[in-house]
C-alpha cells in the first residue's frame, strides 16, 4: 500500500471513478503500474492506494548517470482522477494534484522509503566445485 498525505481532509467517491497513482514500476510490456485508491468514501488527510506486484515488474530507473531502484511516483503529474477526483471540504474537485518525485526530493516516496520492486529471477554468475 502507498499512502498519499494531503494537508487537509479529502474524500473520493467510487461512483465517480477510482483515483489512481502511476508508479515508476514497469511491467514486461514497458507499461507503468497503477496503484488504485482503496480508501474511498472516508474523509481523511491520508488516502491509501494499493498496488499488487506482478511477475516482471521492476522499479529500476536510469536517468543519465543516476541509477535508482527505489519506489516512486512516475512523475509530478502521476495522480489521475479517472473521472473520480478527490474533493476538498468545500466539494471542489482536486484534479491538479502534483507529487514530489525523486530520491533527493523532500516528501517523495523515493526519499522516504527504501522500497524497490524487482521481480527478475536471480542467476548464478559463478559456479565452482
Amino acid at each position: 500500500d502507498v499512502e498519499l498525505t494531503f494537508n487537509f481532509d479529502v474524500v473520493g467517491h467510487e461512483d465517480r471513478g477510482i483515483p489512481s497513482l502511476e508508479l515508476n514500476i514497469r511491467n514486461k510490456t514497458g507499461a507503468y503500474a497503477l496503484a488504485y485508491c482503496v480508501s474511498l468514501g472516508y474523509w481523511n488527510t491520508i488516502q491509501t492506494f494499493r498496488y499488487v506486484v506482478q511477475d516482471g515488474d521492476s522499479s529500476f530507473v536510469q536517468r543519465g548517470n543516476d541509477t535508482s531502484y527505489r519506489l516512486d511516483a512516475k512523475s509530478k503529474r502521476a495522480f489521475s482522477a479517472n473521472g473520480g477526483p478527490f474533493w476538498d471540504p468545500y466539494y471542489r474537485a482536486l484534479d491538479n494534484i502534483t507529487m514530489p518525485v525523486g530520491q533527493d526530493t523532500i516528501a517523495s516516496m523515493a526519499n522516504n522509503t527504501p522500497y524497490a520492486v524487482d521481480t527478475s529471477r536471480p542467476r548464478a554468475t559463478n559456479v565452482s566445485l
